[in-house]
């Protein structure tokens, strides 16, 4: 199925009956990131996790060179500070969430930093696990993930 989940959620037989979602850095590229994120929680189990990898700001306004490729691409690259993202959580019905770690940058797998972000990332998933989540399960008809 193909669906896009800023401009409507997902069919109504589909709300609660996923495990998980995972919106791997596209959070920045919606006009309208709440909605994106509201209709995501509604597809999700009560018990189920909303998985966001997302860059964060931490350098204050857009970058001319950000602002380039948006008006070449018509895209947005409009990375939030984290209080934005937090705002942005709280008002999708998101209260609770948590940071885990931070990732600065693309990785080549020559590149000696590859190894720490892969460190990083297991570290994070044994946090996530740590939440509740039961599984993550791809393939299997009694579980679902939603990916982004």
């Amino acid at each position: 199925m193909i669906h896009n989940i800023e401009t409507a959620p997902l069919p109504a037989e589909l709300d609660g009956s996923f495990d998980a979602a995972i919106m791997e850095s596209c959070l920045h590229h919606f006009i309208d990131g709440i909605s994106a994120l509201r209709h995501v929680a509604k597809a999700i189990k009560p018990d189920g996790l909303i998985v966001v990898i997302e860059g964060e700001n931490r350098a204050g306004p857009i970058k001319d060179e950000w602002l380039a490729v948006m008006k070449e691409f018509h895209t947005l690259e409009r990375p939030y500070p984290r209080h934005l993202l937090e705002e942005m959580f709280r008002a999708a019905g998101l209260p609770h969430y948590e940071f885990f770690g931070q990732l600065n940058g693309w990785f080549a797998a020559s590149d000696p930093q590859s190894a720490q972000m892969t460190e990083l990332l297991r570290a994070s998933t044994e946090q996530i696990k740590s939440f509740g989540m039961r599984k993550i399960a791809r393939g299997n008809d009694s579980d679902h993930a939603l990916a982004c």
